[in-house]
């Protein structure tokens, strides 16, 4: 059965890795974000030496893949290799995309109605306050039951806002 497993390889060897692999058409994700404050389109490993990998280990190709150049161990847990949820592979993918994507210009201004889709005020909208010191920071107003409050966030958990929530829930009239 095909599954996503965590290969954990040599020092500075993951690319060496990843290339390994390929020659066994095993699918590999190896999550690399922009780094901070670089506009000349760097990047650095999330994981610095960890590579996802997709194959299945009965196949006979398996002999091969645990021997593969660059590579020190595959994670296990119970006495078998440790799976991870295709879940997980795609939440990953889509938080290093929405970061690589968030860091090549500034996405919003003061003023900006903003939803906020990841984290604990989750379905919420506010407004956009402004960015912080730290890039992928911002500062938003939430309008709460007690008034407006002040928040810090990710520049990742909010997106552009689609409508009211307040007309969502019934709350605005007309």
């Amino acid at each position: 059965m095909t599954s996503w497993y965590v290969a954990k390889s040599q020092s500075r060897k993951a690319k060496l890795l990843i290339e390994s692999l390929s020659r066994w058409d095993v699918e590999t994700y190896y999550p690399e974000i922009r780094k901070h404050g670089k506009s000349d389109g760097s990047f650095e490993p999330l994981f610095n030496t960890y590579v996802f990998c997709r194959f299945d280990p009965r196949a006979p190709e398996w002999q091969a893949i645990r021997w593969a150049p660059g590579l020190s161990y595959f994670l296990t847990e119970a006495g078998g290799l440790a799976t991870m949820p295709d879940s997980l592979i795609e939440y990953l993918q889509q938080k290093t995309r929405r970061w690589n994507d968030g860091m090549v210009s500034k996405r919003f201004n003061p003023g900006d109605s903003v939803a906020i889709v990841d984290g604990p005020f989750s379905g919420f909208e506010a407004v956009f306050n402004g960015y912080l010191s730290s890039r992928d920071r911002c500062l938003v107003l939430l309008n709460s039951v007690s008034g407006i409050a002040s928040v810090e966030l990710s520049d990742l958990d909010i997106e552009a806002a689609k409508g009211s929530w307040r007309r969502r829930f019934g709350l605005e009239a007309g």
